[in-house]
């Protein structure tokens, strides 16, 4: 049995915001797939890991459904 091999690159972009209401920083994101170009934004490790996840299982869904639209995850 011979194995497929599937690869994905992504680009996570990180920052810190502070308002004058804190001083603690809160932290901002971004990620991008290479290969589709989706991006979204993400306030929390929850809003990217479910990008993440539904970019890997749109690569692995049977031929029927991989037109299907990814869901989109917002972000306040």
């Amino acid at each position: 049995m011979t194995a497929k091999r599937i690869d994905h690159v992504f680009m996570v972009r990180l920052w810190a915001e502070t308002t004058g209401e804190s001083a603690q920083p809160d932290w901002r994101g971004m990620v991008e797939h290479a290969a589709s170009g989706q991006r979204r934004y993400f306030t929390s490790l929850d809003d990217l890991t479910a990008f993440l996840q539904a970019q890997l299982a749109a690569s692995i869904a049977p031929p029927a459904d991989r037109d299907a639209v990814l869901p989109s995850v917002s972000c306040p």
